[in-house]
């Protein structure tokens, strides 16, 4: 994340994605779980900045403007992973939770469990979020 935000924009960004993303139709083109996936890294990015007493993403580390949401849960104490998905298109192949948000955007297809599983480890970190947030 080159542009620096502060942590109303994530928290704004994050609210905003996972209203979308519970209310929109689910539909073979997953734009609803792709805004489940950014409403998590928003969320805890905000979370992020608020632990280490941080206004603005300009202050965090490289190592934590990752897409790796499986490595800010761990930094931040969430036991929920996500793992990796199975595609299967393009070609069969796995994706980490650093790049499952550019398989959505991009149109990859997963596999209906792989899916499946992604959409509930988003929810349920999405409610850790939310009842963990400062």
């Amino acid at each position: 994340m080159k542009l620096p935000l502060g942590r109303q924009h994530l928290k704004d960004a994050f609210n905003r994605h996972r209203a979308l993303g519970t209310t929109l139709p689910h539909s073979p083109s997953d734009s609803h779980l792709l805004l489940l996936i950014y409403a998590v890294e928003c969320g805890l990015k905000e979370m992020l900045l608020g632990r280490r007493g941080l206004h603005s993403t300009e202050k965090l580390a490289e190592d934590d403007l990752t897409h790796d949401l499986d490595f800010l849960l761990k930094i931040l104490g969430a036991r929920e992973r996500f793992g990796f998905s199975r595609l299967t298109s393009p070609p069969t192949a796995l994706v980490s939770s650093g790049n499952v948000h550019q398989a959505l955007r991009y149109g990859a297809r997963m596999e209906v469990n792989c899916r499946r599983d992604l959409e509930k480890h988003a929810k349920a970190v999405i409610a850790w979020i939310e009842e963990n947030a400062t």
